[in-house]
Formats: C-alpha cells, sequence, structure tokens
C-alpha cells in the first residue's frame, strides 16, 4: 500500500510541475507602425540553435510551437506575397526547359526594416518558458 501511494504521489508532482511540456508555445500578434501585418514569418531563435517559424496570418496572429526555454532572439521577416524563393524559380525554369541563372536575381525587397530580419540587430527577444505564453511585437522604423 505505501508503495502504491509513493508512485501516485510521485506521478502527480510529475504531472503538476510540467515534466511533460519541456519546450515554449509561444502566440502573438505583429503590428509594424501600429497596423498588423498581414503575412510574414516570426523567427525564434532558440538556445539550441535551432530556429523555430511562426508563420503570421492576416490578421497579424502567429503561433510558434516547441521552442526551448530561456532567452530567445528573434526575427520578423515579412517580403512580398508574390515572393518565390531561388529553388522554385529554378523549377519553373527546369520544367519550361530552362536555365535559371541566379547570378542575375536581385534579392527579394523587405517590406519592414532589414534590421528585423536579422538576430543580432533585431532588437526582440523573449524569454521563453515552458508551455504557453503570449508575445506581442510592436515594430517600429
Amino acid at each position: 500500500m505505501a508503495v502504491r501511494l509513493v508512485v501516485v504521489w510521485s506521478l502527480l508532482v510529475m504531472l503538476t510541475s510540467g515534466c511533460g511540456k519541456k519546450d515554449g508555445n509561444v502566440t502573438g500578434t505583429v503590428t509594424y507602425k501600429g497596423k498588423s501585418l498581414t503575412h510574414g514569418t516570426v523567427v525564434f531563435h532558440g538556445v539550441d540553435g535551432i530556429p523555430v517559424n511562426g508563420i503570421i496570418d492576416e490578421a497579424g496572429k502567429y503561433e510558434a510551437k516547441g521552442i526551448p526555454p530561456g532567452e530567445t532572439l528573434v526575427t520578423v521577416i515579412q517580403l512580398p506575397k508574390d515572393y518565390r524563393s531561388p529553388a522554385d524559380l529554378r523549377k519553373e525554369f527546369e520544367a519550361a526547359g530552362k536555365t535559371l541563372n541566379f547570378a542575375q536575381l536581385s534579392p527579394p525587397k523587405s517590406l519592414i526594416p532589414e534590421k528585423y530580419n536579422n538576430a543580432e540587430h533585431s532588437g526582440l527577444k523573449a524569454n521563453v518558458v515552458r508551455g504557453a505564453m503570449s508575445f506581442d511585437i510592436q515594430l517600429v522604423d
């Protein structure tokens, strides 16, 4: 009987201490100059070095799951909606029997200040905790 009580007590402590939730899930809204972004990506550069993305919806909301707890650098990327990656362009050219010259491609134009695309310069940091948390991002010039 005493062994069962210890086992039940141990399980209860583990469940209530969050042992099952090792990472953080972050939700929030992204605004630029007071207006919600309508698309883009929020990137959490985790303490483990692995970036975790959250896609920004048309209401400016995002969700990023599985971020290791700790102080995390954050970037926001917003490119034109019609942007196609070099890999996508290459596939289109190959399907048409053509060769894409990557040297002729110009880099995509960010719709927000470039500093927000760089983890070292964005000035955005989140102290991610285990479980669910909210982190709203307000971008300015």
